[in-house]
């Protein structure tokens, strides 16, 4: 059986980040989590997930800074996909939507399928 495939998620609800784990779980996936920026990049970096399914809006590190930084790290960390899960949207500033730019975002609540679809297809699943 070959190894599970891991994803990350980071995000401060952990209503969502339980459900949400629960699915990806029943997927067949193995999943770790962090609720902040700042736990959720040392995660990142230590265990070098196949995915990272990240919210803007969080405490200590928001999800454009774990976003930042990512962008200069090491090669390996780099190639990590990572899909945007979050509520906000409307007021980002023009900075923010340059960081984002080419990193697929789903607006809470989204349809659990289409996430699933689209991060399979990024992992090859």
């Amino acid at each position: 059986m070959p190894d599970k495939r891991l994803i990350l998620i980071v995000d401060d609800e952990p209503d969502f980040v339980s459900l949400l784990q629960c699915r990806l779980e029943f997927e067949g996936y193995e999943v770790v989590s962090a609720g902040d920026g700042q736990d959720g990049f040392e995660l990142l970096d230590a265990r070098k997930p196949d995915i990272v399914i990240l919210d803007l809006m969080m405490p200590v590190m928001d999800g454009f800074e774990f976003l930042s930084r990512r962008n200069v790290a090491d090669e390996r960390v780099r190639k990590i996909p990572v899909l945007i899960v979050t509520a906000f949207g409307a007021l980002m500033t023009d900075e923010q939507r340059k960081i984002i730019a080419d990193v697929p975002v789903f607006h809470k609540p989204f349809e659990m399928v289409t996430l699933l679809k689209f991060m399979g297809e990024l992992i090859g699943k």
